[in-house]
């Protein structure tokens, strides 16, 4: 039998979608150590055709990334899981991105991949923590392995004070990302001090229209909009980026990948902090509150600036995954 990992995923390039961009990232970091199968037919029919596809794969080793928007809203990857974990000699591992963050259904529903599957990995500590509180007598089969940025590293890192844009909102452009917030927060700084701002990222699926009202909104501020752009060039432009301003809902964590592109790149980040956000970041991130106008105001001046890229070089050093390849490896240390 081959020690060759089958990575099943609902979402892949060049679908807009997180989980696909990680797995991506994690079957090319190695392309000879995975077999990737991307998979959108979650239903009875698929299930049946996809456990016979995987059935004839010459490897002990099956991992499914999950959620993705083809499979969050069905029961049949449990039921893989079940099938594989209990009645075949293939061993089943499951990454669960984001399960503090599902609803108590779907939340109800994964506890069947936490009982049944013969590995689960999270993406953060805190999860599995969570994950160990809920059920203690499985702790030995929940794992964490932390993910890595998607975007690359720019060449040359540029010094804070060589930078064009002062501030850059960066991420997926969709709606509910307080993108609206950024360009406001920008446009009132704009009545005292002038300001390089960007917005930087990719435009979700059917969101063409609110990119329209984001430009509108943003008037005669200057914004400049950069979106859609590839891997490398998103980086040489966060190489640009003096301050990203990252306003997560629910804080920023280990699993934000925007997060690690941008400290990466050395961008300091200006952010929000939340359930999941842990000691670690204290060092790296200026946590948003009531006045955040004035947070960037200060630091557009030069008062209180208390972090600076020695910081982010500190901080990267401690992060335990330097590379996809690291992420590889750690999966396949799992594997036994």
């Amino acid at each position: 039998m081959s020690k060759k990992i089958a990575l099943i995923v609902g979402a892949y390039p060049p679908d807009a979608c997180g989980i696909g961009d990680y797995s991506y990232q994690l079957v090319h970091s190695d392309i000879d150590k995975w077999i990737c199968i991307i998979w959108k037919e979650w239903n009875l029919t698929g299930l049946l055709k996809l456990i016979r596809k995987i059935k004839k794969l010459d490897t002990v080793y099956v991992n499914l990334q999950y959620p993705t928007k083809s499979s969050y809203g069905s029961l049949m990857p449990h039921l893989l899981c079940i099938y594989f974990s209990l009645f075949t000699n293939k061993r089943f591992m499951i990454t669960l991105h984001e399960f503090m963050r599902m609803s108590i259904t779907y939340r109800l529903a994964a506890f069947l991949f936490l009982l049944f599957a013969n590995k689960i990995i999270f993406t953060t500590q805190v999860e599995k923590d969570y994950a160990m509180r809920l059920l203690p007598f499985r702790r030995d089969k929940f794992h964490v392995i932390h993910l890595f940025s998607n975007i690359s590293k720019a060449v040359k890192i540029k010094e804070t004070s060589m930078r064009h844009f002062d501030f850059a909102y960066f991420g997926l452009i969709s709606k509910g990302r307080n993108i609206e917030r950024f360009i406001e927060i920008v446009k009132r700084i704009q009545l005292n001090h002038q300001v390089n701002a960007a917005i930087i990222g990719m435009v979700s699926e059917g969101c063409n229209n609110y990119v329209d009202i984001l430009r509108c909104k943003s008037g005669s501020s200057g914004i400049e909009f950069i979106l859609n752009k590839r891997d490398q060039e998103v980086a040489d432009f966060l190489n640009e980026c003096k301050y990203v301003y990252l306003p997560f809902n629910d804080g920023v964590s280990e699993r934000r990948g925007s997060f690690l592109a941008s400290v990466i790149n050395g961008a300091l980040v200006i952010t929000t902090k939340g359930p999941w956000t842990t000691k670690r970041f204290d060092k790296v991130c200026y946590y948003m509150d009531d006045n955040e106008c004035e947070l960037l105001k200060d630091l557009l001046n030069g008062r209180n600036i208390l972090i600076s890229q020695n910081n982010i070089a500190e901080f990267l050093n401690e992060y335990d995954v330097k590379s996809w390849i690291d992420v590889s490896e750690q999966y396949f240390r799992l594997c036994n």
